[in-house]
């Protein structure tokens, strides 16, 4: 991933596809903004260790939807994957 021109560290892509992993798994989470608040709660640390992640600090909704569009994923497809089967 490109770097931020504000100096800023990029999130691990890693991190980024895996809760993308989440979100179409767990029916609990009903959008990014949402999942982004609830996995930077302590009682989710069994995700955030899936994650790979230490703390609480989690990656914005803004930097899902980033990593959405570098890889050319629509509202649409995403809404589709969503759907339960």
């Amino acid at each position: 991933m490109r770097t931020d021109p504000r100096g800023r560290k990029p999130w691990d892509a890693v991190i980024l596809f895996r809760m993308h992993i989440l979100f179409f798994t767990r029916p609990e989470f009903i959008s990014f903004r949402q999942m982004c608040k609830e996995l930077s709660k302590a009682k989710h640390q069994d995700y955030r260790n899936f994650l790979c992640i230490t703390g609480t600090k989690v990656p914005s909704h803004e930097a899902l939807s980033r990593f959405c569009t570098l890889l050319s994923i629509s509202d649409d497809t995403i809404n589709e994957l969503s759907k339960p089967f």
